[in-house]
């Protein structure tokens, strides 16, 4: 696979600099002694110069010699195709008795970028403006894979820079260059999307370090210094210091198999600007300019927000820009001009060979510096475990702030997609499916509960199972975009409240009063909180899939709803808000899980804050050292089974507390490692397993034979998925465990957690690495496209290549123009894996019983780029075309001579 890899500086702050010369004026431009560079006056003396024009204009790379008083050891190339990209104000040498911000010596660089300064050249050169950029920037030397390099800089950001959110904007890259055979991948960038200045890193599932807050960065000099050895392999390294102190350090690849050389660019570079001026602009003018023009809902209500979705994309052919290009002759307001300074820039192959003298700083004092406990390894990809940061102590108490939450909106993902892990889960197609949520509406769970229940067996499938139906189907209806079947869910999630559902139900208070679960030591006693915990679990449910589809409610329809989720809360969540539970572990983090959800729901960063702060020191309470949990992990017969329910529940939760900008304390992470530790040791040997002593009182271990469960409990049904992702542990083989979680995998949604964790990101990763259920799950997503009652009528005058299992299709014949305009934004999403010809005119299809699995799914992803194209042709087109695609292979190669 071809890869493509960028260490980016981006910058996403709050405010603007719009002038030329720091007193507001505009400079005067004059011709430097040699004529070869313009120099600029500000407050009248000739201090300032362009270096935008070089010697050799006729060049489009033509290489620029900065001042040694800014920079030390190379020359950065000037690389725009169109010329008249080259403005006189985009980059400038600039001095400090100017009254610009200089960090050290006497002069600083000085990038600005102003609407429209897009790079507009002729065909077939790349072109900035038509496809949503703008840009300023200079590109140093090659490096190549063993070489070993030092990188500093300084930056600084005027305190009124404006925020160009949720567009993009980076401030630098150390740019991966693939090979001619190559393909793109990630970026590893500093980023801030509404504030700070942060570190993402792809190669780690795209954890995202905090380096700087916005009150850090704007209005002041920042310092960078990055040292790196380039390599495909495990002896490649990142170490980055900030202000002389070391915080971040990364070992393992640092590029990929098919990186043909890397290079480092800065100055400015936005990107995605279609949705800052949607958002800017949007009034009920341009609302009825997108719907009259085809925008989804989606579409609408993000730009509405200003918020950001994989709806928007990116490109030329991203639905952002395309609607903007429909409504731009309604706007008024315009991009900010944005200027950013640099200084103090060097490069080398030893840290001396930098001056850092310049800024006080000692290379053997930088190199001197550890990093301990934050430090990012490739052999060991947990979630949480490696978060670098500047706040030490805040990771060591779990201390989260307010301001540190950040909800995605849909509980456990910014935004709900098709996901393959949910292929064969419910579907209001099916009216099983249908009735069984029906019969949720009012259900008497008292009476249910009452008549077949006690402490050993609850019986719960009648109100557990429509809840997670009702979950599954709605994410597959939102996921896949099916209008009729999201209607489905929201009517369902509207007479659920109406009937005030399982409110009638015994609300903690009331369970109080009751006798506990096992009294007497008796397993039939009746066990009231078993009935209060379940009616609890399943309103938790209903509140997750009420977030999923509240942007589908109307004001009266959400009205009822809230109303419906605030009356259960005060009934069977509002008392246990930082209540201690004296034993164990349990269903939705003993409430917390439920307490997160309302907090997203009513948008409370307060209460998310103080049930996090909350959860994490009880967890740390409950979740020994050596990695037992408190009650769980000894429960007799059943020890395995719990203390694995319990490991299942702690992981979901802490994925959701770090996906809301949570740190999760080391100690806790520790004993996390531990737990995933002690559950393989429960399936390799059990005896040992349940040799650890326990010395609290133990009122509901399990001793009966008849009650015994020899395996990981089934429910976790990706408990193998969390343990990886969260704490680098793979599961132990249970054989048992494997036969048994599949009928509960088929439910779609783990409800203790209240998401499928192979539907992430990182969960998806860690699927694609079993071959076996990856292709499984990629045929079943292609299945579902791929019709057998319907024939292609397009054989003739067009163009067809055949190769095994592929059909390639030429998209210039006039019959396939419609997929020849988007080859270009096919490439971009998907990457060219299934576009061939040397104009990159042949687009191919892979038949349905396919086993390459990455051609399936770069299929996959072609589909996905249609549906969401608003191209309705083209997508009909596309889905003919894929639909005919194995007749017109047998049709191929049983009757032409090739």
């Amino acid at each position: 696979m071809k890869l493509l890899l960028l260490l980016i500086l981006s910058f996403f702050s709050a405010q603007s600099y719009a002038s030329s010369c720091p007193d507001g004026s505009e400079p005067v431009r004059s011709v430097s002694a040699d004529g070869t560079y313009f120099v600029f006056n500000c407050g009248g003396q000739a201090s300032s110069s362009s270096i935008l024009e070089t010697q050799n204009s006729e060049q489009i790379c033509e290489k620029v010699n900065l001042p040694k008083d800014i920079s030390s050891g190379t020359k950065y190339g000037v690389c725009l195709a169109d010329k008249t990209a080259f403005k006189e104000y985009g980059l400038q040498v600039v001095d400090k008795k100017d009254g610009h911000p200089v960090r050290a010596g006497n002069k600083s660089m000085r990038f600005e970028l102003r609407d429209g300064d897009c790079n507009d050249p002729p065909p077939p050169a790349w072109n900035d403006c038509k496809t949503d950029r703008e840009r300023f920037e200079l590109s140093g030397h090659d490096m190549y894979s063993g070489e070993e390099w030092w990188y500093a800089w300084s930056i600084f950001v005027p305190k009124d820079f404006i925020n160009i959110y949720p567009a993009i904007l980076d401030l630098g890259q150390f740019h991966l260059e693939p090979t001619p055979e190559g393909d793109p991948c990630c970026n590893l960038m500093f980023k801030n999307g509404e504030g700070g200045y942060n570190l993402e890193n792809p190669i780690k599932n795209f954890e995202l370090h905090q380096l700087l807050t916005h009150s850090e960065m704007a209005g002041r000099w920042n310092d960078i210094l990055i040292n790196f050895k380039l390599s495909n392999k495990n002896n490649g390294f990142i170490k980055l210091w900030l202000n002389n102190k070391l915080v971040y350090e990364y070992t393992g690849p640092t590029m990929t198999k098919n990186t043909e050389f890397v290079y480092y660019k800065f100055g400015i570079y936005r990107g995605g600007l279609s949705r800052y001026l949607n958002h800017k602009n949007f009034s009920p003018e341009v609302e009825a300019c997108f719907k009259n023009n085809g925008a989804s809902k989606e579409l609408i209500n993000t730009t509405k927000k200003g918020g950001f979705s994989q709806v928007l994309g990116l490109g030329a052919n991203s639905s952002s820009f395309k609607i903007y290009n429909q409504c731009k002759h309604l706007y008024k307001i315009k991009l900010p001009t944005q200027v950013v300074y640099y200084d103090e820039l060097g490069e080398g192959e030893t840290c001396k060979n930098l001056n850092l003298e310049n800024l006080k700083y000692n290379c053997k004092d930088l190199k001197s510096q550890t990093l301990t406990g934050n430090v990012a390894s490739s052999s060991k990809k947990t979630k949480t475990a490696n978060k670098a940061s500047t706040n030490n102590s805040k990771i060591l108490e779990g201390s989260v702030e307010s301001s540190d939450i950040n909800f995605p909106g849909n509980f456990y993902t910014k935004e709900i997609e098709s996901c393959s892990a949910m292929s064969g889960t419910p579907s209001f197609n099916s009216s099983r499916s249908f009735n069984r949520v029906k019969g949720l509406i009012g259900y008497d769970w008292h009476a249910d509960w009452e008549a077949n229940s006690n402490s050993i067996s609850p019986i719960h499938k009648d109100i557990t199972e429509p809840i997670k139906v009702l979950m599954s189907a709605t994410h597959n209806a939102i996921g896949n975009d099916n209008k009729a079947n999201i209607k489905t869910a929201k009517n369902f999630l509207i007479d659920l409240a109406k009937a005030d559902t399982l409110y009638d139900s015994i609300g903690y208070i009331e369970v109080k009063k009751k006798p506990g679960c096992y009294a007497g030591g008796d397993v039939n006693s009746p066990c009231w909180f078993h009935e209060y915990e379940f009616a609890r679990g399943v309103f938790s449910n209903y509140m997750i899939t009420a977030l999923w589809l509240r942007d589908e409610l109307n004001e009266q329809e959400f009205k009822i709803v809230d109303q419906y989720i605030k009356k259960m809360y005060k009934k069977f969540l509002q008392p246990i808000e930082s209540l201690e539970n004296e034993q164990g572990f349990y269903q939705m983090a003993n409430g917390g899980t439920s307490v997160l959800v309302y907090a997203s729901w009513t948008n409370n960063k307060k209460l998310a804050a103080k049930e996090i702060n909350f959860r994490f020191k009880a967890m740390d309470r409950l979740f020994y050292e050596d990695g037992y949990i408190n009650n769980n992990s000894f429960r007799g017969a059943r020890s395995r089974w719990y203390h694995s329910y319990g490991l299942d529940i702690a992981l979901g939760y802490v994925y959701i507390a770090d996906l809301w900008g949570a740190e999760v304390p080391e100690k806790l992470q520790k004993k996390l490692v531990k737990a995933s530790q002690v559950t393989n040791l429960a399936i390799t040997d059990w005896d040992q397993f349940t040799s650890r002593k326990y010395s609290g009182t133990q009122q509901n271990k399990i001793s009966s034979k008849d009650s015994t469960r020899m395996h990981t409990h089934h429910m976790a049904f990706a408990l193998d998925t969390l343990m990886k992702v969260i704490t680098g542990v793979e599961l132990e083989h249970d054989a048992v465990y494997l036969q048994k979680r599949k009928y509960h995998a088929k439910d779609g949604i783990d409800d203790l957690i209240g998401f499928n964790p192979n539907c992430t990101p990182e969960g998806a990763l860690e699927l694609a690495k079993n071959p076996e259920v990856t292709v499984e799950k990629a045929k079943l997503e292609q299945a579902e496209r791929i019709s057998d009652d319907k024939e292609i009528h397009i054989v003739d005058g067009v163009q067809y290549q055949i190769e095994g299992q592929i059909l390639s299709v030429y998209t210039g014949d006039s019959k396939m123009k419609l997929l020849n305009r988007h080859m270009g934004g096919l490439m971009m999403k998907c990457g060219p894996g299934l576009i061939t010809g040397k104009k990159k005119d042949w687009l191919s299809f892979v038949r349905s019983d396919s086993n390459d699995i990455k051609k399936v799914r770069n299929q996959n992803c072609h589909y996905k780029y249609f549906k969401e194209s608003n191209d309705k042709e083209t997508l009909e087109l596309f889905k003919d075309v894929l639909n005919g695609t194995d007749s017109l292979l047998d049709y191929l190669q049983n009757n032409v001579s090739r």
